[in-house]
């Protein structure tokens, strides 16, 4: 426990202070902005980026077995380029009602009528969406409309996708 407790302390204070590792870790943490067919390609050429960074291959490593690699859950099913809603939030709202209700013993309900039920709320309720999620939406959508344009590269597209979820 304690080693591994190091390890991570080190690679959390390595991403920290050090402004080539937090860089690239936004360039990881980008990929599921680009198109499927160009996520391969480009998470090898970061492993080949950082072939003799230990600390970074390590996070690559597990990107690769739990996301690149992975039977359950195959690249085409988890990127979200050009998509409008990125998040979940929109369900974990509803989810966190539904158990409040449940718990003050209101909703007791069939999955057919829980069918019905979200159906109905999706048609009432307009998309509400905070101005700074409006404006992360614009950077990425003009950054993904540079990518098809061929005004950027995959490295610049994953670049500057990785500025605008953590602009440091």
């Amino acid at each position: 426990m304690g080693r591994e407790c190091c390890l991570y302390c080190q690679k959390l204070v390595a991403y920290q202070e050090r402004d080539d590792v937090n860089k690239f870790v936004r360039k990881v943490m980008a990929l599921p902005l680009l198109p499927s067919e160009h996520i391969r390609p480009a998470f090898e050429q970061l492993v080949f980026q950082v072939s003799d960074r230990p600390v970074l291959l390590d996070l690559l490593s597990y990107v690769e077995d739990t996301w690149i690699n992975s039977t359950i859950w195959p690249i085409p099913s988890w990127p979200v380029y050009n998509k409008a809603i990125r998040t979940n939030n929109d369900c974990e709202g509803w989810h966190t009602r539904m158990n409040v209700d449940r718990a003050q013993g209101r909703v007791n309900v069939n999955f057919y009528l829980l069918l019905g039920l979200l159906r109905k709320e999706a048609d009432l309720l307009p998309l509400h969406q905070r101005k700074s999620a409006v404006k992360i939406h614009a950077k990425i959508s003009e950054a993904g409309k540079q990518y098809e344009e061929k005004e950027l590269s995959t490295e610049a597209l994953l670049k500057r996708l990785g500025r605008v979820y953590s602009p440091q």
